[in-house]
């Protein structure tokens, strides 16, 4: 090889690992800006948020059922999804409207959720659904995206935190395959933990 291919293969190499935080940036902002506004509470008997993990799709609610993610190699959980809802806002004002007491959010019902899904390339795409559906990819190239509340990490953080962690990797092959995994944690600012407004 000579310095001029040594410097193409280093700038095509940057120019990758530039892609895949920016890919990643835009796919956790989305995440957190949308969770950001959500919170803990219960409707119809279910707690929210809820979780879902890679290996327990069989006993999650049928419209949150799909393929398992492609498993990333060298890790023990490759997904662990999230289930939640948003506040109702029908004036479109970006307030949340509140009950007649002024006391607690009104919930809207449609379940928002952020799952996993294998592509036809053998990676997996991080998409935003509505009850199961309408579909949105948010990033592709995923190798692993786990959401996780305070219990399930241990109680490392406050129980009105979620980390949420999304590693990606890019079409090289080989010691030319990058890989970027970013962590963001977050509070959820309505409800209280357990359902209990």
């Amino acid at each position: 090889m000579t310095t001029i291919d040594g410097g193409r293969d280093e700038t095509d190499r940057g120019a990758r690992a530039a892609d895949l935080v920016r890919r990643a940036d835009r796919a956790l902002s989305t995440i957190t800006e949308e969770l950001e506004r959500s919170g803990f509470t219960s409707v119809g008997g279910v707690d929210y948020p809820f979780f879902v993990a890679g290996d327990e799709l069989e006993e999650a609610p049928l419209v949150h059922r799909h393929a398992p993610a492609n498993a990333a190699e060298g890790t023990d959980v490759t997904a662990r999804e999230i289930v939640f809802l948003l506040p109702q806002d029908t004036n479109g004002d970006g307030w949340p409207d509140l009950t007649d007491t002024m006391q607690s959010v009104v919930w809207d019902t449609t379940e928002i959720s952020y799952v996993l899904l294998p592509s036809p390339d053998g990676s997996n795409e991080l998409v935003r659904r509505e009850d199961g559906a309408n579909d949105r990819v948010l990033a592709r190239g995923v190798r692993r995206f786990v959401v996780e509340d305070a219990e399930s990490a241990g109680f490392a953080f406050p129980i009105d935190v979620l980390r949420i962690t999304l590693e990606l990797e890019d079409a090289g092959e080989g010691a030319a395959q990058q890989r970027l995994s970013s962590t963001r944690h977050l509070t959820l600012p309505n409800g209280v933990p357990d359902g209990n407004e």
